[in-house]
């Protein structure tokens, strides 16, 4: 048959949070063993604009799933923005990033 290639981007514009480093409690520890390290507990990111063709393609990776669960993004996003001197306060809390999960 007749195959075409569309180019798909997400639309607006893009914050990407980048894994620049590492925490090392006992927790994220402990997740990254009882998960067979595809837990993205202890991971720090860093903000950085993206643009929209930069996403033209998908990665799979171990962690990928664990890195796009909604209450992780959430987290992770509130962690950058007090980093920024925004009030959080009103936002998820530590214990939230874990619910769901066996230790």
């Amino acid at each position: 048959g007749n195959t075409r290639d569309i180019a798909l981007y997400p639309p607006g514009k893009i914050v990407h949070l980048v894994k620049t480093g590492e925490r090392s409690t006992c927790r994220d520890s402990i997740s990254k063993i009882v998960t067979c390290c595809t837990s993205n507990s202890g991971y720090e990111y860093t903000p950085g604009w993206a643009d929209n063709k930069d996403f033209n393609e998908i990665v799979v990776s171990p962690t990928m799933a664990f890195d796009h669960f909604p209450n992780r993004v959430c987290l992770e996003i509130e962690r950058v923005a007090a980093s920024f001197g925004i009030d959080t306060s009103l936002g998820s809390t530590e214990s939230d990033c874990y619910q769901g999960e066996s230790l």
